[in-house]
């Protein structure tokens, strides 16, 4: 019963960073594609300033943008900066490359997309992931609600119920009865000379 048990936990652990990683992968390339778009654009509302650029990022999408142009950081909202750009994530965009990290701003969840936009200016755009992990907080809770719950007994009704096998009334023969354990719920038959719990129980007046 010991591997049984191991295998529901490995199962609904399994299953919980399948999904998981199915969701965060998801989620990345939705906003790569989205990044790819904005700094597509970003050149031509760069050469009016980033306030033009600002305003034109409000009507395409939910984030939030920090950039450096000509040496000039500028930001969208006082929330994050560039200081709450990753530095490695800088040094791939300084290469020219297209890059992404995840961070944690203030609490919040942000999947990070950096890139090039044009001669001497980079953009990072701050996705927020926090509806996302929520979801999979509640995804893990419901797969791993019951594994490791232990002892799987009203502890209202049983106080101080030990992790352990009860013995029962019923004998398999002269010298082993049936046992129930308290966690995982199932019968087992056990030496009666074997140290195990008891709990003294009566009927119920009807």
């Amino acid at each position: 019963m010991l591997a049984a048990g191991i295998s529901a936990a490995a199962l609904a652990g399994g299953s919980y960073l399948i999904v998981r990683h199915n969701l965060l992968s998801d989620s990345l390339h939705t906003d790569v594609r989205q990044a790819r778009r904005n700094l597509a654009i970003a050149p031509t509302y760069l050469r009016e300033g980033p306030d033009a650029l600002r305003k034109a990022y409000e009507r395409t999408g939910d984030f939030l943008t920090v950039g450096v142009v000509r040496g000039l950081p500028f930001s969208s909202t006082f929330s994050v900066g560039l200081r709450q750009v990753p530095a490695d994530l800088r040094q791939i965009v300084r290469r020219g490359e297209l890059g992404y990290q995840r961070e944690t701003v203030a609490g919040t969840h942000y999947l990070v997309v950096g890139g090039p936009a044009g001669k001497g200016a980079e953009l990072y755009f701050f996705f927020t992931e926090q509806t996302l992990r929520h979801e999979l907080a509640q995804l893990r809770t419901i797969l791993l609600a019951d594994v490791g719950l232990c002892p799987r007994i009203d502890a209202t009704v049983f106080s101080q119920a030990l992790k352990s096998i009860y013995w029962t009334s019923e004998t398999v023969s002269s010298d082993h009865a049936w046992g129930i354990d308290f966690c995982d719920g199932m019968d087992h038959s056990a030496g009666q000379d074997g140290p195990q719990a008891v709990r003294c129980v009566r009927t119920a007046s009807p």
